[in-house]
């Protein structure tokens, strides 16, 4: 059986255990679980590096001690994600910082490398005599890799069609770890319904997401399972919301025979710097707006994403339109309304709609942005 985890960032209480066995902070139930599995999967969301030199970019910057590789190794992970938006917070000296201390440890990376070559290359291993391979994805923000620098792997469906149709040439079942969606929402987009579903048509036996930090929902798309956020892992940053200490662990068993995939979720609690197993009745009890893992459909998915552009439409629009603090004061005490004629606005629209428009805007971005980050 093959354990796949959600959002694994050494920080906070883990990073202080770092010089202590970390037997103390994990309950034994979960590690006889874990010791009971064949490979064991987790997403590394922050790069484990001493350096400092943080890139250029916008959110917050992630890294963790090294020494915290103990937690990764006491559980027996047998390999780490690294396609996600953090991994390269600290540049290339953060993502091979990684890499290295990961492969000196003795688990094996996929999803970030030196170059978008190696970022790009799958993980493939043996099980029961069956070749098995793990690709693994995110979306691109700060993150990606480059031909000259070192990142994770984008979600380019382009990209993902040329990886697929090369790495099917050489296993017999195909995991597809997948880094994307919206923060704090349980639900997958539209466009995530949409990708994945395409993966899972390229050939792809299991689709697993991670990046919404919450339990994100699953469905079986032509037999083949999705899952959209199996939520963190352990993840103890303070001031969040309940769910955000709380997620799901896939646990998929293969018909060797059939090739087809059959997925069972188990949960994860951080409570009081422990980290423990669940059940399912502990974990919506814990949260009454918590849900377990539920099948959803494609008409929720829909609704659902529209409420959501209802609700931020006025927020989002002032972000784009780069409102002034007073013009901002003015808007909340409604002396003044959000010109839906605004020609910058519509000028703006046309960046994001048009492919070549946005190209353009993307690619002068990341080249002022890597110029900066080279120095």
């Amino acid at each position: 059986m093959i354990l796949v985890t959600g959002d694994l960032a050494p920080i906070g209480s883990a990073e202080s255990s770092a010089d202590k066995p970390y037997s103390l902070m994990i309950d034994n139930k979960m590690i006889e679980f874990f010791n009971q599995q064949d490979i064991r999967i987790t997403n590394l969301e922050a790069p484990l590096t001493t350096s400092s030199s943080k890139i250029l970019k916008s959110g917050p910057h992630l890294k963790a001690n090294p020494l915290s590789i103990k937690l990764l190794k006491d559980l027996k992970f047998d390999i780490a994600s690294l396609s996600n938006n953090h991994i390269r917070d600290y540049g290339d000296a953060g993502v091979l910082e990684t890499i290295e201390t990961c492969s000196r440890n003795e688990i094996k990376t996929v999803g970030a490398g030196q170059n978008i070559k190696a970022a790009a290359a799958p993980i493939i291993f043996e099980l029961r005599g069956h070749k098995i391979a793990i690709l693994n994805f995110s979306e691109s923000e700060f993150n990606t890799a480059g031909d000259a620098h070192a990142g994770s792997n984008p979600d380019d469906p382009i990209h993902i069609w040329r990886s697929i149709q090369q790495v099917k040439k050489d296993a017999d079942i195909l995991l597809i770890v997948m880094h994307g969606g919206k923060e704090l929402y349980p639900y997958p987009t539209p466009y995530q319904m949409k990708l994945y579903r395409f993966i899972a048509e390229l050939g792809a036996h299991a689709v697993i997401g991670h990046h919404s930090h919450v339990i994100g929902g699953y469905e079986i798309y032509q037999g083949v399972p999705i899952i959209y956020s199996i939520g963190n892992f352990l993840f103890d940053e303070p001031g969040n919301v309940p769910e955000w200490y709380l997620g799901a662990i896939a646990q998929i068993t293969i018909d060797i025979e059939s090739h087809l995939l059959t997925t069972d979720f188990h949960y994860v609690e951080l409570c009081e710097n422990e980290l423990k197993l669940i059940s399912e009745k502990d974990l919506i009890n814990t949260s009454g707006s918590h849900k377990a893992m539920e099948l959803i459909d494609e008409s929720q998915v829909y609704s659902n994403w529209q409420r959501i552009i209802e609700e931020q439409s006025q927020r989002t629009i002032k972000s784009i339109l780069n409102l002034s603090k007073f013009e901002r004061i003015l808007l909340k005490l409604k002396l003044k309304n959000l010109n839906p004629d605004n020609k910058y606005l519509i000028s703006m629209g046309n960046k994001f709609r048009c492919e070549t428009h946005r190209r353009i805007a993307m690619d002068v971005i990341h080249y002022y942005t890597n110029k900066r980050n080279k120095k």
